[in-house]
This record gives C-alpha cells, sequence and structure tokens, in this order.
C-alpha cells in the first residue's frame, strides 16, 4: 500500500479477496486531460506528473492519467 500511495497520492481502503486497483491511461497532454474531467465535474488531483481520479462507488478503481511517451 505503501507503494500504491507514494505512486498516486492516495491510501488504498483495505479490501478482502481480490480487487483491481487502478489502471493507467496514457494521454497526449494531461492539461487537455485534466480541463475535459473538470469541465465534467469529475474530481481529479495531480500527484507526481500524473493526475489521479480517485475511486468512486460504481468505479472501484483509482485511474491514473500520464503523459504518453
Amino acid at each position: 500500500a505503501d507503494g500504491f500511495e507514494a505512486m498516486v497520492g492516495i491510501h488504498p481502503e483495505p479490501a478482502a479477496g481480490t480487487r483491481f486497483a487502478a489502471i493507467s491511461f496514457g494521454v497526449a497532454d494531461l492539461g487537455v486531460a485534466e480541463a475535459l474531467l473538470h469541465s465534467n465535474s469529475v474530481e481529479c488531483h495531480r500527484h507526481r506528473d500524473r493526475l489521479v481520479i480517485p475511486p468512486v462507488p460504481g468505479q472501484g478503481a483509482t485511474f491514473i492519467f500520464e503523459d504518453q511517451q
């Protein structure tokens, strides 16, 4: 959990069994992605050159957006 928290700035909630903790997407421009998310009222924050959407009910996993290299 400590490595996950260092990577995305979120402490994962404990869960029984196997679960999907995060998925990472490569994007051409983080600023454009961030503007699109904010314009659609999606909560997100920047952490270590990543754009992070915390898990919410019905989604469950953290979404991570990174510059496509």
